[in-house]
């Protein structure tokens, strides 16, 4: 509970007497870590360069967030089981992850556009498995590796591995 409330920005006591249930914890918790992610990635692909540049730029500035995660890199399997379960209830988090996706469907445009990807590669698709590739994957591997010092490496792996480096 204490991890949670520091994601919160929040005391541990403050959690039992701000919030009405479990339910809305989750769901104010979870779209405040949404919303600064987004930021962060907006932020960071705002500038120019190109699409692989744009990318590194957005793992390496991501990179602090999810290493100051408070223990939160598993978090996205319980989103998507409650998303599951009870899609209505947590349909802002849907709309929060969907702003999310549409970074990362940008840049499989700009890859298409430039002519690093093929023309016909579905934006939608390729740009949910970026997503996916960038935030799950790093995600789940900085729970095994959450020293500070394992991020970066993380973070060069998945550019190797993308193809996003020189």
């Amino acid at each position: 509970m204490e991890r949670v409330a520091k994601t919160a920005g929040i005391t541990a006591a403050a959690i039992y007497n701000h919030f009405g249930s479990k339910d809305e914890l989750f769901l104010e918790t979870v779209k405040n870590r949404i919303r600064i992610y987004n930021q962060t990635m907006n932020s960071a692909v705002a500038g120019p360069g190109s699409w692989k540049d744009k990318f590194n730029t957005l793992l390496e500035a991501v990179t602090p967030l999810q290493g100051n995660s408070s223990g939160f890199p598993m978090i996205g399997s319980v989103v998507i089981n409650r998303l599951q379960q009870e899609p209505e209830k947590f349909q802002e988090i849907r709309d929060l992850r969907d702003e999310s996706a549409k970074v990362f469907r940008a840049l499989v445009a700009e890859a298409i556009d430039c002519g690093d990807f093929p023309a016909n590669t579905d934006i939608v698709i390729a740009g949910d498995l970026l997503m996916a590739i960038t935030s799950s994957a790093t995600n789940t591997v900085s729970f095994y590796h959450p020293s500070l010092d394992d991020m970066m490496p993380i973070i060069d792996s998945v550019k190797v591995l993308l193809g996003t480096t020189d």
